[in-house]
């Protein structure tokens, strides 16, 4: 279960690539950083389960998947420079592939199928996802995002 901690982290920055360089990239990175402190913040608030059912689970992933919602509002904002836009663009494709993973893992726990099974088999397609948004965040120049 622990490994879906990080990933829900970089959750935190799913949002529609808006691109069109409006902000330097010193004001971008700062802004990233903020939002990417904030959300692990969040992530870190939101209680794991004290049960491993499947009930249990999927509260705590939909906890994190609201929190990452938020977040996301926020970094929508975001305005990446246009030597930025490709990597802004690359960790938000990732962090939708992302999203969409934990929800489809929550609709299989809700339908009724072994937690374990489910988990462990979205922990892979989960790991690839956060290294996919890691190296993009390294790209953007903004260490915080990486988890």
């Amino acid at each position: 279960m622990r490994r879906i901690v990080p990933v829900a982290t970089v959750l935190a920055l799913t949002l529609a690539a808006c691109g069109g360089g409006g902000m330097s990239k010193a004001e971008y990175r700062a802004a990233a950083k903020k939002v990417c402190v904030d959300a692990e913040k969040a992530t870190e608030e939101v209680e794991q389960p004290t049960r491993s059912t499947p009930e249990a689970i999927v509260d705590y992933l939909e906890r994190l998947l609201a929190a990452n919602e938020r977040t996301t509002e926020r970094f929508e904002k975001l305005d990446p420079p246009e030597k930025l836009d490709k990597p802004h663009a690359d960790i938000l494709a990732a962090n939708r592939e992302g999203a969409k993973t934990v929800r489809q893992v929550i609709r299989e726990l809700e339908q009724g199928k072994d937690a374990r099974e489910v988990l462990q088999s979205s922990t892979s397609r989960l790991r690839d996802l956060g290294e996919r948004s890691n190296d993009a965040a390294e790209r953007l120049g903004v260490p915080e995002c990486v988890q």
